[in-house]
């Protein structure tokens, strides 16, 4: 529900530059370059790091055509990451996640998040959908 006094964060800020999948089944790790950015005079440099992945897969490329699902924070089995802005960190559910194609050393992934600023207080919580390629770093 959007609070009237809490302002909206401008979601085409956004944008997901390139990505990396690397480190092993059971504990993969996912690190997505956002492009730089300006808000209410703050310049904005972060990635997303989305660590302890529990995909059961050999290698990156077996999760082709896979998606996963998960609860929002606190509830058990949640995966989160986080962005730097306000001089805090504010809390980024990952709530599904699906991987397409394998081509050349890369696999396209879907990620569904929802930024929790209102944790902050200092705007609305966005729900953003990327795509992008993620380098496969480890094989």
């Amino acid at each position: 529900m959007t609070n009237e006094q809490t302002p909206d964060f401008p979601s085409e800020l956004l944008v997901a530059e390139s990505g990396a999948i690397l480190g092993k089944s059971g504990d993969y790790c996912i690190i997505i370059s956002l492009r730089s950015f300006t808000y209410e005079n703050e310049s904005i440099e972060d990635e997303l790091v989305i660590e302890h992945l529990p995909f059961v897969a050999e290698t990156p490329r077996n999760l082709s055509g896979q998606e996963f699902s998960f609860p929002p924070n606190p509830e058990d089995g949640y995966i989160e990451s986080s962005i730097y802005m306000w001089g805090v960190h504010n809390p980024i559910d990952v709530l599904r996640i699906k991987f397409g194609n394998v081509e050349d050393g890369w696999i396209e992934a879907t990620f569904d998040m929802r930024f929790v600023f209102e944790y902050e207080g200092l705007c609305n919580n966005l729900s953003k959908i990327f795509t992008l390629a993620l380098n496969i770093a480890s094989d």
